[in-house]
């Protein structure tokens, strides 16, 4: 490895990584062995330190034991002041059998442990030699060898951690360097270059290597073959929408022609429409003809022709534009569809009808080829106008000239055009024919206003009516914030009258209920009304609560103070009302809806059905502010 690719390798954010997490396990592997060494060390000190006082007591315990016998101090004294020499050695005792000191000798007061060894003589025990030892010695002498180990394992660190990094430069970095070129070199620049997708970009012996780097070498390789496979498909989809954006640029500017020119027609038509709107019934012909001029230009016809149909089944020109050029006029005033058979049977199809020339007539319109080089017409196109399901005329362009220059386009604005005609004429005819209608149906409602809202039967307002005067009641008394009293009369046992006395009885009846129940409501703003068959609905404005129940009240005494003999009914032997009443005050300024009035007439017949259910013959009340109707219906 050269100094440059180490340096390279050194600044890599791998190999960093690699040389941090080698350099940090190392180290802490250094550190637990340092301790361990120190460890045992020490104890192989210690060790060293009881196997020499072991071997010096072993030499002088003889003379130790010779000295006591004879109680020689001076000799016993030499003896052991010589042991204390021995470094590890802090102090010397001799205990006697009894436990007594014999003697006693110190070199310091600090021990970490104790021997003890026994004297005896001619096997008579003297006593027992107790030895002090210290071991600091032990430990000093293990710190003063504690640089030395780190040294020694930092230059084991460092050098195990450049050996690693030359092999990861040498087995992988350079395969990496590698691939990471030939990852740099994948753009489609480099790709399309070539035309070979299969070129070797990644090395074989990369790519032939068993492990994790052989497999991301192969993936490398395999992804520049697809990637230069779908380069080589774009390109080949890039010329195929060239050559569609090609054909589809003809397409547009073909198609923006077409639209031009339909945006020109639906100028035109926007045009006639508004003319045919804005023209008043009595001036549709001169509308019409200057319609017709111009369109006509658009159609590049010489002759544009509107004929409608008479009562005898002609068709007779109603207006017409040709050019100043035109050879000749359209000879016949009128025309009979006898004369044109084939033709008025496709226009009866709801077709138009499109003849480019005589000799493009099919072979069994005999008639109209006939009729054509009679005329001199060399082509024309026809556009049926119905009412609904009948023929009213028919919308011409003629040309004697030249043959009929004809498109899709032409066809649409003549249909259209058509179309507007048609829906004019109809609507100028409509308002001519309503118009004669209008004075009949004035005088005809006048009459019958007088009769729609009155029962025929009794001669009271009917429901239709009863409906409209609820709505004003309810407007007018909401801007006041008064109440107003609804109530649904229902005379009792009706059907069991008409079975009994039969219906011209109950007839009567029914009037004469109808013309009592008009007494007690005479005030101004008071209504009452038939709503059904034996049903009478009313209302009192500005009525206070208090009061509500004693007009139902009143109404029902009124009824049955009349003592129309009733024999089958339930309540009484005469005729007699149920009353249903509601109390409200509607909510302010407003307008009552179907749905607010089926609610309001729902509470009354609750209570109508409250007063049937107590025996008849009565009226229930049922009283509430309902201010919040209207807001209900809102929310």
């Amino acid at each position: 490895m050269t100094y440059s690719t180490f340096r390279k390798s050194w600044h890599s954010p791998l190999n960093r990584k690699v040389l941090a997490l080698v350099l940090g396990t190392s180290s802490l592997f250094a550190v637990i062995a340092t301790l361990i060494q120190m460890a045992f060390a020490y104890v192989t000190e210690q060790e060293s330190n009881v196997r020499q006082i072991e071997n010096y007591v072993a030499t002088s315990q003889a003379g130790i034991v010779r000295a006591l016998w004879d109680i020689d101090v001076d000799v016993l004294r030499e003896q052991l002041k010589g042991a204390l020499k021995l470094e590890p050695i802090r102090g010397i005792e001799i205990i006697a059998v009894d436990g007594t000191a014999l003697a006693e000798y110190e070199s310091s007061k600090t021990n970490d442990a104790t021997l003890k060894f026994p004297l005896q003589y001619e096997q008579q025990a003297l006593g027992t030699l107790l030895i002090y030892v210290s071991y600091d010695a032990a430990g000093s002498k293990v710190i003063s060898n504690f640089i030395f180990i780190v040294l020694m394992n930092f230059l084991k660190t460092l050098l195990v951690s450049l050996v690693l990094m030359y092999l990861l430069q040498i087995y992988l970095g350079r395969q990496l360097v590698v691939l990471a070129q030939v990852a740099e070199t994948l753009s489609p620049d480099s790709l399309t270059q070539s035309d070979e997708p299969d070129a070797e970009a990644v090395p074989l012996d990369v790519r032939n290597r068993r492990d994790e780097l052989g497999q991301i070498a192969n993936a490398l390789h395999i992804l520049r073959q697809k990637l230069a496979v779908h380069l080589t498909e774009q390109r080949r989809y890039k010329q195929q929408l060239v050559a569609h954006r090609d054909e589809l640029e003809a397409r547009v500017q073909e198609r923006t022609q077409i639209l031009e020119q339909r945006s020109e027609i639906e100028q035109l038509l926007a045009t006639v429409s508004s003319r045919l709107l804005r023209a008043s019934p009595a001036h549709i012909k001169q509308v019409v003809e200057q319609c017709l001029a111009t369109v006509a230009p658009m159609l590049k016809c010489e002759r544009f022709v509107l004929s409608l149909f008479e009562a005898d089944s002609h068709l007779v020109r109603y207006a017409a534009w040709q050019k100043a050029s035109y050879m000749g006029a359209f000879t016949p005033e009128k025309v009979s569809p006898e004369l044109m058979p084939w033709l008025f049977q496709e226009l009866l199809q709801h077709r138009l009808v499109i003849c480019i020339s005589p000799e493009k007539l099919p072979e069994f319109a005999v008639a109209e080829r006939d009729l054509m080089k009679t005329l001199n017409i060399k082509g024309a196109a026809v556009y049926p106008l119905f009412d609904e399901e009948t023929l009213v005329g028919l919308l011409s362009c003629i040309n004697r000239e030249a043959p009929l220059e004809w498109s899709d386009e032409s066809s649409m604005l003549l249909s259209r055009v058509g179309d507007l005609f048609n829906y004019a004429l109809i609507r100028a005819q409509n308002w001519k024919d309503m118009h004669h209608l209008h004075q009949e149906l004035s005088r005809a409602n006048a009459k019958l206003q007088l009769l729609v809202d009155i029962d025929e039967l009794t001669g009271v307002p009917n429901r239709r009516a009863f409906n409209q005067n609820l709505r004003a009641a309810c407007r007018q008394v909401s801007r006041a914030g008064k109440a107003l009293l609804l109530l649904l009369c229902d005379i009792d046992d009706f059907k069991r009258f008409n079975d009994t006395y039969g219906h011209l009885q109950g007839d009567e009846v029914l009037r004469t209920v109808a013309t009592s129940c008009m007494q007690v409501f005479k005030r101004g703003g008071d209504f009452f009304a038939r709503t059904g068959g034996e049903e009478f609905s009313g209302f009192f404005l500005n009525i206070e609560a208090n009061d509500a129940q004693k007009i139902a009240d009143r109404l029902c005494r009124t009824i049955a103070a009349m003592k129309i003999p009733h024999q089958s009914a339930r309540a009484a032997p005469f005729v007699t009302l149920s009353i249903g009443a509601y109390w409200f005050v509607p909510a302010v300024d407003s307008t009552l809806t179907q749905q607010d009035m089926d609610r309001l007439l729902d509470e009354a017949d609750k209570a109508l059905y409250l007063a049937k259910e107590q025996g008849r013959n009565r009226a229930v009340v049922t009283f509430q502010h309902v201010a919040a109707l209207r807001n209900d219906r809102t929310a």
